[in-house]
């Protein structure tokens, strides 16, 4: 078994859960609890990740989160952060494949 692939999940896990649990709840509460024009474009946009299929979910976030985009080449510049290849990147790819599943239960 491989003890460092093994460990990385587990991190990740929790991470995700830590971070993805508050805004999850309330975000799932507010949408529960409110009645506006738009709430159907924001539950479509949330169970996005759901419809799209993985691979294409990771190439839109490698080409948003690379160095040639505006936003990872701020993160670099400003942070000295690469966001692919890295926890970090893996992090948001995590919490962004995982937000149907904190929201649609709650």
């Amino acid at each position: 078994m491989d003890w460092q692939a093994f460990s990385l999940s587990i991190e990740l896990a929790v991470v995700t859960l830590l971070v993805l649990l508050p805004p999850g709840v309330l975000g799932a509460r507010w949408l529960a609890r409110t009645r506006f024009s738009g709430k159907a474009w924001i539950e479509a946009f949330v169970v996005l990740p759901l419809v799209l299929p993985p691979t294409v979910l990771g190439y839109y976030l490698l080409v948003s989160l690379g160095a040639g985009s505006p936003l990872g080449a701020w993160m670099l510049e400003t942070f000295d952060i690469r966001m692919t290849f890295n926890f970090a990147g893996l992090l948001i790819a995590s919490l962004v494949f995982n937000i149907p599943f904190i929201v649609q239960p709650v």
